[in-house]
């Protein structure tokens, strides 16, 4: 039996697609129910169901519930591969790189007794990534993962963009007022 996933190209219902190899099917096809476009064609070598489980309607509900206000646009593969990965780079590689460019400005002297400020900035933006990575846990320890993840997730990955934008704000601060004249 395989179990797979399975999007309507031009109205984006959601179908879950069960094929089972050890019973002989008919052939045919299968018509989105939704906007009747052809989602696949098979020759009877084994059985194939299909279940709507997601209506045009409900993603756009989902979606406009936690962040935006216009019905979901299907980004070409590539795009969501691209923003997948320099999501990582960004959640993960900033606070590392947040962390060095602290130490190297608390290491200059005339900069010590200024950097006190960024320097309970720089675990505030570590307690951001740590609320994130928390709730991704909690959510994958739960249960199954939907599609749509639960609003904590949203709300634990806002919060870690203002801690990040507040480190930021903290050392543009920190060096306004270190450098007078300016």
């Amino acid at each position: 039996m395989k179990k797979s996933e399975v999007q309507c190209p031009d109205c984006a219902a959601g179908y879950r697609c069960i094929e089972l190899t050890s019973k002989r099917g008919e052939a045919g096809a299968y018509h989105c129910q939704v906007c009747d476009r052809l989602l696949e064609a098979f020759e009877g070598t084994t059985e194939v169901a299909y279940r709507l489980t997601t209506t045009p309607e409900r993603i756009f509900e989902r979606q406009s519930a936690f962040g935006g206000v216009f019905p979901p646009v299907q980004p070409p593969v590539i795009v969501g591969y691209l923003h997948s990965m320099s999501g990582l780079v960004a959640i993960f590689g900033s606070p590392i790189a947040l962390t060095l460019i602290d130490r190297s400005l608390a290491g200059s002297e005339r900069q010590a007794l200024l950097s006190h400020r960024l320097r309970w900035a720089t675990p505030v933006a570590w307690s951001g990534l740590g609320l994130f990575l928390a709730s991704l846990t909690v959510t994958s320890l739960t249960g199954p993962m939907e599609t749509p993840l639960p609003p904590w997730v949203s709300l634990a990955n806002r919060f870690l963009i203002v801690t990040y934008c507040f480190w930021f704000t903290v050392a543009a601060w920190r060096e306004a007022r270190a450098t007078p004249g300016r």
